[in-house]
C-alpha cells in the first residue's frame, strides 16, 4: 500500500484440505475366512447434466487438482486444444480427449521412456500405445492443461466369477487405472479411455438422477460391486493381508473397481517417476 492506494492485494486459502476420499484400515491383520462387506453409492448423471455442470469449481478442487510440473511439454496443451476442438463443456471435452486415447492400442509390452524424458508426452507422441497407468495419466494431464480438474484413480477391476463358490476372484492381472473428472453438483465422475475395458455408459435423461444412487437404483450392477461380502482371499491383492483398503468402488462400463489408491497433484511429474522407475 502507498499512502492511501491499494497496489496489490494477495488472498491465500489457509483452511486445511477437505477430504475427498475414505479408507478403512483394519485394527488387526485379516486371517483367513474373515469376511467384510463393502457398500458404496456412485454418481448417476446424464451426459446432459453433466454438460450443465459448469465451470464453477471448489476452490480446494482447483488448488489440488489442476497442478502441473513447470518442465511439462507444450505441445501436450496445443494437442489437448486440438482434439477438443468445438467442444465447448467440460464433459464435451473429457469425452473428446477420452475417445481420442481408447484409439492408441493396448500393450503391456512397451519399454520405458528415457530417463528424464516426460512419461506422458513419450506416450502421446512417441509410443501411442501402451496399458492403462499411461491412458489414464494421459487424459488427466490433458485436461488439467485445459483447467479440468481431473485425477487417477487406480485398483482392481471385479475379478474372475467363481460359480462353485459364488464369489469374485481378484487377481494382478485385474489392476486398472482410470481418470475421474469433478463436476460441479455432481463430485468426481469416471472415465476409461484404455480400450481393453468398455467405455463408461452413462445414465439416459429420463432414468438418471443428480447426487448418488443407492445400490438399489443400479439394478444388476448390484451383482458385480455393491454389498458383496469378501473374504480376504476372495479380494486378492486387494486385502493384501490386512493392509490399507480405500473405501470406494466405481464403475467402468459394468465392471466393478475396488479403489485403492488416488493420484492427486502433479500427476505429470508422479507418472514420469513411476515409469521411469520401471
Amino acid at each position: 500500500m502507498r499512502g492511501n492506494q491499494i497496489e496489490s492485494v494477495q488472498v491465500s486459502r489457509t483452511l486445511p484440505f477437505p477430504p475427498d476420499y475414505a479408507r478403512v484400515k483394519p485394527l488387526n491383520t485379516l486371517v483367513r475366512g474373515q469376511k467384510y462387506t463393502i457398500s458404496s453409492s456412485v454418481a448417476a448423471a446424464s451426459p446432459t447434466e453433466l454438460q450443465g455442470a459448469g465451470e464453477d469449481f471448489p476452490g480446494w478442487v482447483r488448488d489440488q487438482y489442476l497442478q502441473l510440473p513447470s518442465s511439462l511439454p507444450g505441445r501436450i496443451h496445443a494437442l489437448a486444444v486440438e482434439w477438443t476442438l468445438g467442444a465447448t463443456t467440460p464433459y464435451d471435452k473429457a469425452a473428446a480427449i477420452e475417445t481420442k486415447l481408447r484409439e492408441f492400442p493396448y500393450t503391456t509390452n512397451i519399454p520405458p521412456p528415457p530417463r528424464g524424458s516426460d512419461g506422458v508426452d513419450h506416450f502421446l507422441f512417441n509410443l501411442q500405445t501402451g496399458y492403462a497407468d499411461y491412458h489414464a495419466a494421459a487424459m488427466a494431464v490433458l485436461l488439467r492443461t485445459l483447467g479440468i480438474p481431473t485425477r487417477v484413480s487406480v485398483g482392481y477391476v471385479v475379478g474372475d466369477w467363481d460359480a462353485e463358490h459364488q464369489r469374485y476372484t481378484v487377481r494382478e492381472i485385474h489392476a486398472h487405472a482410470w481418470p475421474e473428472v469433478f463436476f460441479p453438483g455432481y463430485g468426481w465422475t469416471e472415465f476409461n479411455p484404455t480400450p481393453n475395458y468398455p467405455a463408461i455408459s452413462r445414465s439416459s435423461d429420463s432414468d438418471a438422477s443428480s447426487g448418488l444412487d443407492t445400490d438399489d437404483d443400479l439394478g444388476d450392477l448390484d451383482a458385480i460391486m455393491l454389498d458383496d461380502e469378501l473374504s480376504p482371499e476372495d479380494s486378492g491383492a486387494a486385502s493384501s493381508v490386512g493392509s490399507e483398503l480405500l473405501l470406494a468402488l466405481e464403475r467402468v462400463g459394468r465392471v466393478g473397481l475396488v479403489v485403492l489408491a488416488i493420484l492427486g497433484p502433479a500427476i505429470g511429474n508422479i507418472f514420469s517417476n513411476i515409469v521411469n522407475e520401471i
